[in-house]
């Protein structure tokens, strides 16, 4: 008669004990890969991030420098369209007005002249 406790045999109980033993084991390995891989991947993905700054930095640093060229460069135009009064019409249709020769310092500019898109 069968032993309602213990329905199966031992060897029975051992082979399972051992299967979930190896089912327990994968899941914990399947976790642990789970959750190690988006770190991994993140880390990949910020060095490649911080990677491509750094090279932009130096492009935004000589940008910042062209500006500052630029900006010595319009200042030179007002300095002469203050001087030559013909040259006043230029600094107009590019948007940049004289200095004024009485205050010596530069008047309020617009940013440049507006453009819009053609029509299509």
């Amino acid at each position: 008669m069968n032993d309602p406790v213990f329905p199966q045999s031992v060897a029975d109980l051992r082979s399972d004990i051992a299967s979930l033993r190896s089912l327990v084991q994968v899941s914990v390995v399947a976790s642990l890969i789970a959750t190690t891989s988006p770190a991994v991947y993140q880390l990949w993905q910020y060095r490649q991030v911080r990677r491509e700054l750094g090279g932009q930095a130096k492009t935004f640093e000589a940008l910042r420098s062209e500006h500052g060229r630029q900006n010595q460069i319009a200042e030179r135009f007002r300095e002469y369209g203050a001087q030559d009064k013909n040259f006043v019409p230029i600094l107009d249709k590019v948007g940049l007005k004289p200095l004024d020769p009485t205050s010596g310092s530069p008047p309020a500019t617009s940013p440049g002249p507006q453009t819009t898109a053609p029509k299509r």
